[in-house]
């Protein structure tokens, strides 16, 4: 008699599948949000008063608030937008009837479905 195997189950949290962020965006956009205002800060500073400097801390501030907001919402948000942007003209949200293979969607998703 065969014997039969059973498959081990097990559960994975979610946080097993997220990117390791730092300040609730990825390190690497925490650089892009802080450096640039970091440098204007220490020019507005040495040439003006040094209340002018308090602008590009408080855009940074702010910056830093959205992509929080948006990491929140999606971690991958910069990888989407990388990908619209090379395949903006090819991609088609919509259900069309008859596309080429390829472009259409998938099973389960929408396919043949007029929106």
């Amino acid at each position: 008699m065969p014997r039969e195997s059973k498959l081990r189950e097990s559960k994975v949290h979610v946080a097993l599948n997220m990117p390791r962020l730092s300040y609730g965006v990825s390190p690497k956009v925490l650089g892009y949000i802080y450096a640039p205002p970091a440098i204007g800060t220490l020019l507005i500073a040495s040439v003006m008063d040094w209340y002018w400097a308090a602008i590009p801390i408080a855009l940074a501030l702010t910056a830093h608030g959205v992509l929080m907001w948006a990491f929140k919402k999606d971690h991958r948000i910069f990888e989407i937008l990388a990908k619209y942007s090379l395949m903006a003209d090819e991609y088609h949200p919509e259900a069309r009837e008859k596309l080429p293979p390829g472009l259409e969607r998938p099973h389960k998703v929408g396919r043949g479905l007029r929106i």
